[in-house]
């Protein structure tokens, strides 16, 4: 949990985009249309855990009472989610920017699996 939970903070933060917001050509953004900020991106993920209760019917129910169709994790960090085209230019990264996001967000995954598993280990 701890890796997948780094893995989409360290994408947004740096990117914007995970490797599936990217196939589906979305970005998170601030709210003001700048790019995503690191304790965003943390306060967006920590969301997460609320917003997928009860199979996404949490997250669901905030997405249609707001204009921009922020679940809950969006609204605490002020962020939103939009295609990329109608990202403004400044704050639509790059594909280098995305691969550097992508392996330090793998990186951190495996590191904490592997964190996991010497805790386990010395148990």
């Amino acid at each position: 949990m701890l890796g997948s939970f780094s893995y989409f903070t360290v994408c947004e933060a740096i990117h914007g985009s995970t490797l599936g917001k990217l196939i589906c050509s979305m970005q998170v953004l601030q709210e003001d249309g700048s790019r995503c900020r690191s304790l965003s991106a943390i306060i967006r993920e920590l969301g997460y855990f609320v917003d997928a209760l009860f199979f996404g019917l949490i997250a669901y129910s905030a997405m249609k009472d707001t204009e921009e169709q922020q679940r809950h994790g969006d609204k605490w960090a002020h962020t939103i989610v939009c295609k990329r085209r109608d990202v403004p230019a400044t704050s639509r990264p790059g594909a280098m920017r995305f691969a550097l996001a992508f392996m330090i967000g793998v990186f951190a995954d495996i590191a904490c699996g592997l964190l996991g598993l010497l805790v386990q280990l010395n148990s």
